[in-house]
């Protein structure tokens, strides 16, 4: 199942429980037009806890504000379809001017209640308030409940580590050429699994309300930088016509690479090692063969990009180690 098939799903099942959960709990306050509570519970669901706390406080205003200017237009005017479509405009052009459309259906079918009533009363009045605020509060758990099952951020960025130790583990034994079958299914996959993983944790992190400093996106942006270096390295890999000793020195650095992927700073050590993997390659003897000489030159642009592998980490820790 996709991220979006999942997502859609459980939204799906939180709003049938929202329906439900405001209904009952509206009707066993013996409120009056208790399915209108089931109904903006419905509209009150949303992907992110965030955007619905935000929401829930922009409706809620929203229905209190309608509430009490459509009582003072009943009152001025009178009850009549008159006062009524007046509400509904004015009522609709504050709503889009304040930036809070959200709450113009909610609010109106509310005031609805009290215009076919035809007479006001406190008792009235509470009925629609306690409608609006039951809705929005077992909205507002459902989406607090459903964050409870969403992965950990400290899981999400170990499997994206794993992806990464796994996608060098396939270079290093396409550089020992124990892999001779064709890897660009499995790599196809590790990339579907990365970006799903990281959309994951975009939503969680839309979930965030306090302690939003990203560190875990900027993390996987930057897993996600290194993978894009690895995949130029397989291409290069299928340049490569003839096997060189060097490939069985550099699978040896891909394997000590992949002991080394972590959240700890070990990419200045590995360009350490890197460097001098670099000095040993150029005080080599030179070629003897022009295929030699390709393959070598292959070889090298991989040290180049394993550079750049190992700078995006070590970019990213100058960033959020001073932090």
């Amino acid at each position: 199942m996709t991220l979006k098939t999942r997502r859609i799903l459980i939204t799906s099942i939180k709003m049938a429980l929202a329906c439900l959960g405001g209904t009952l709990i509206a009707r066993a306050f013996n409120l009056d037009n208790y399915l209108t509570c089931g109904v903006i519970a419905v509209l009150s669901i949303h992907y992110s806890k965030r955007e619905s706390y935000v929401s829930a406080v922009k409706r809620f205003l929203s229905a209190i504000f309608g509430i009490f200017f459509s009582t003072l237009m009943f009152f001025l005017v009178g009850y009549n379809i008159t006062a009524y479509i007046i509400f509904v405009l004015i009522f609709a052009l504050i709503s889009w001017l304040l930036k809070v459309p959200e709450g113009i259906v909610p609010s109106i079918v509310l005031v609805t209640h009290l215009y076919t009533n035809g007479s006001l009363s406190w008792s009235l009045i509470l009925n629609e308030v306690f409608i609006v605020l039951i809705a929005i509060l077992v909205a507002l758990l459902l989406n607090v409940i459903d964050t409870f099952f969403k992965e950990s951020k400290k899981n999400i960025i170990i499997n994206i580590d794993s992806i990464i130790r796994e996608t060098i583990v396939i270079i290093k034994n396409r550089l020992q050429e124990d892999e001779k079958n064709d890897s660009s299914l499995k790599i196809d996959e590790l990339k579907i699994n990365l970006d799903k993983i990281y959309d994951e944790l975009l939503s969680i992190d839309n979930d965030e309300i306090i302690n939003k400093d990203h560190y875990n996106i900027d993390y996987a942006i930057m897993r996600k930088n290194q993978f894009k270096s690895l995949l130029h390295i397989i291409k290069m890999l299928n340049d490569i016509e003839e096997f060189h000793e060097n490939s069985y020195i550099i699978a040896n650095y891909f394997s000590l690479l992949s002991e080394n992927i972590g959240k700890a700073n070990m990419a200045t050590f590995m360009k350490d090692e890197l460097e001098n993997l670099k000095t040993q390659f150029k005080n080599s003897p030179l070629p003897q063969t022009r295929d030699e000489f390709e393959t070598r030159a292959v070889l090298f642009q991989i040290l180049n990009e394993v550079e750049n592998f190992l700078s995006e980490k070590i970019e990213f820790h100058n960033i959020h180690d001073k932090s």
